[in-house]
């Protein structure tokens, strides 16, 4: 158990879980939304975290009906290549130090 504790608690985990998020959606999904990836100022900015990536349905689908709405929407959630996270586990785990690391990143890389 300590072994686990230690692992969650670690970057490691982090890096393991933003590779896996990445292996199960096929990058064709990404691509598609590509530019609204682009830091620029946007009537709507879309965060939606690394969890509801995993469910590509329901991503892409939001995704679609902010396009279909013709909104001026943007998307923080990183390129197929280049992962996003908000750092929000690691706090829940009590690493706040990871945490508010990946945090600020997150806002250095989506601005």
């Amino acid at each position: 158990f300590r072994f686990l504790t230690k692992f969650l608690r670690s970057e490691h985990f982090y890096r393991f879980w933003r590779n896996f998020n990445y292996k199960l959606i096929p990058q064709e999904f990404r691509e598609e939304f590509s530019e609204y990836r682009k830091p620029q100022k946007r009537e709507v900015v879309f965060f939606s975290g690394c969890g509801i990536q995993m469910f590509e349905n329901q991503y892409f689908v939001l995704c679609k009906i902010f396009k279909k709405l013709d909104l001026d929407f943007g998307l923080i959630d990183g390129s197929y290549t280049k992962a996003v996270c908000c750092g929000a586990v690691h706090c829940e785990l009590g690493n706040f130090k990871n945490g508010t690391y990946m945090l600020k990143n997150l806002i250095k890389d989506s601005f």
